[in-house]
This record gives C-alpha cells, sequence and structure tokens, in this order.
C-alpha cells in the first residue's frame, strides 16, 4: 500500500524533511525527505557519506539505532520519540513516528516557540536539566541538537516532558561515539551549552534581560 501525501500540507518542515500527519492515524506522523535538499544533502555530500548502503536513507537507519541503543541502557521512557517503522508514499520512502501532542491536543510545541512566549523561566531551565540528565542515562548520541528539535509534550511514554524528535544519531566520519563514554558525555555538555545559548539568544528576543539556563553541575556528568 503506497499512502498518498502528494498535495497534501506538511505540518512542520525541517532542514531535511517535511512532517506530514499520517492520513490513516492521528496519532503518527510521516516524515519525508525534501526533494529540493536532496541533492545538497546527499548528491553532494562528502564522498564517504556516499558510501552508505542506505544512501541518502542514513539518516533513518542512525535514527532507528539510536531509538534501539536508547532502550538498552535505562528502563524509565526515551527522551527520543517512538519510531514505528517505514512506509512508501507517494512522494518517497517515509520514516513514521510517534505525535507528540501538546496540552490543547495539538501538536507539541518545540521549546524555541516555548521560549519566544514563555522566556527562559526557571521550569524550562529545571526542563532542560532533566533532558540532559536522561540522554545520559540512557546514552543518546545527540548530534544537533536545536531548540527546534526539542519538543514539550505527551506521548505513549507518557508527559507532559521533554522529547528530542530529531537530530539524534552518530554522524561522525569515524566512529568515535559510542567507544569511550567520557568523550561522549563531553560531546554531550557541548551539544547542551550550545543548546542553551541559542535559548539565551531567543530569550533576549523577547526580553533583554533575560538569564540563561543554569548550567548542570559536575555531578550529573556521570
Amino acid at each position: 500500500m503506497i499512502i498518498s501525501l502528494q498535495g497534501a500540507a506538511p505540518i512542520a518542515v525541517g532542514h531535511r524533511r517535511h512532517v506530514y500527519q499520517h492520513p490513516d492515524d492521528p496519532g503518527l506522523l510521516i516524515k519525508v525527505m525534501r526533494a529540493d535538499n536532496r541533492p545538497r544533502h546527499w548528491y553532494h555530500a562528502p564522498w564517504y557519506r556516499r558510501l552508505a548502503r542506505t544512501g541518502p536513507y542514513a539518516t533513518y537507519m542512525r535514527e532507528f539505532t539510536e531509538c534501539l541503543a536508547s532502550r538498552r541502557y535505562a528502563k524509565e521512557p526515551s527522551p527520543l520519540v517512538r519510531i514505528v517503522g517505514l512506509v512508501d508514499t507517494d512522494i518517497g520512502l517515509g520514516l513514521v513516528a510517534e505525535r507528540v501532542v501538546g496540552r490543547d491536543g495539538g501538536l507539541a510545541p518545540s521549546l524555541a516557540a516555548m521560549v519566544r512566549e514563555q522566556g527562559m523561566t526557571p521550569a524550562i531551565a529545571s526542563l532542560i536539566n532533566r533532558l540532559f540528565d536522561e540522554v545520559l542515562r540512557h546514552y543518546v548520541i545527540v548530534s544537533d541538537l536545536r531548540a527546534e528539535n526539542v519538543v514539550h509534550g505527551t506521548d505513549s511514554a507518557g508527559g507532559p516532558r521533554l522529547v528530542i524528535v530529531d537530530g539524534f544519531g552518530p554522524t561522525n566520519r569515524l566512529p568515535l561515539n559510542g567507544v569511550s563514554r567520557r568523550y561522549d558525555v563531553r560531546r554531550t555538555r557541548r551539544q547542551f551549552d550550545r543548546l542553551r545559548v541559542q535559548l539565551a539568544q531567543l530569550a533576549r528576543q523577547r526580553d533583554p534581560v533575560a538569564v540563561t539556563a543554569p548550567a548542570p553541575s559536575a555531578s550529573r556528568a556521570g
């Protein structure tokens, strides 16, 4: 069965993919590679990335692998969005993921949207610190932790909580991730430091005297 998405309006647009509501299940989303970005992200990609047998779908493989790995190290709900599977659509192969919903029942707001609306509140700072702890406990590798890639809502694992919906899985040319836990912790800390800088910039746009979220203490590094 091929799902028809031709002509449908995406409910979200990422750097590499369009996100569509699954036409047969309100609790699912379908992510499809953007045709306008495929040449830049694949055909013009570095040679070592074009060697991947999965081709432009290497992102899908990374996300599948990371979701499986995150379930190995902790029994509590993963901080990653739940990946359901693959589906054929009339605009390309789609990755099916669970829909994270907000308090109003609609699509969960991104962390960026929350800070633009509320500023950098202590509650949001606490959520970020909690997410940092969860990422370390699940040994999750994040590669592009931007405020647009994190949403706040509820899924089948519970909530409301912060959920990483994009930008996870190793992208290094050399397989350094997963080899050294210390290296991965340092890299994760840098990702969260950059996230806090981004959120501080968003908060300053809303409120010039906004204060950045406190960095996690050294004891959180594990």
